[in-house]
């Protein structure tokens, strides 16, 4: 089972975000699933729908967005990945488009059950992020 899980947790980082694959999040996120840590507020992201918005969003602001995968762990129904992403700053969203490129760590934990993430928790470096952002 934790094989599974890893090859699907990195599946997801590479279908979802390197691929910009919709479809994807039909397949593999389930329908009621909930993701913390997304939204930069306190409220998690609910559905595929709720998702769906927030990946549309992130992506407008960051179009060119690259996700790498470093270390995957597993334990029972769970993966924790950390992962860097590259992007720039481009589009609508995070304030007014700088076109700076931007670098971040962050790491998340997934729970998986019937190869649907059915839960997620999410930190990456927002401050770093909005630094670099921000850079002068």
């Amino acid at each position: 089972m934790s094989q599974v899980n890893k090859q699907l947790t990195r599946r997801w980082f590479d279908e979802v975000w390197n691929k910009r694959n919709r479809a994807a999040i039909d397949e593999l996120l389930d329908a009621d699933a909930i993701v913390h840590g997304l939204s930069g507020t306190v409220e998690p992201v609910r559905g595929r729908e709720g998702f769906k918005q927030f990946h549309e969003a992130f992506l407008a602001a960051f179009p060119d967005i690259r996700v790498t995968p470093t270390h995957c762990f597993t334990e029972e129904d769970f993966a924790t990945v950390r992962f860097t992403f590259e992007a720039t700053h481009s589009g609508p969203g995070f304030g007014e488009p700088t076109n700076r490129h931007i670098k971040c760590s962050g790491i998340a934990i997934v729970r998986w059950r019937d190869g649907k993430m059915i839960e997620g928790w999410n930190e990456f470096d927002r401050h770093g992020l909005m630094q670099q952002i921000a850079a002068r």
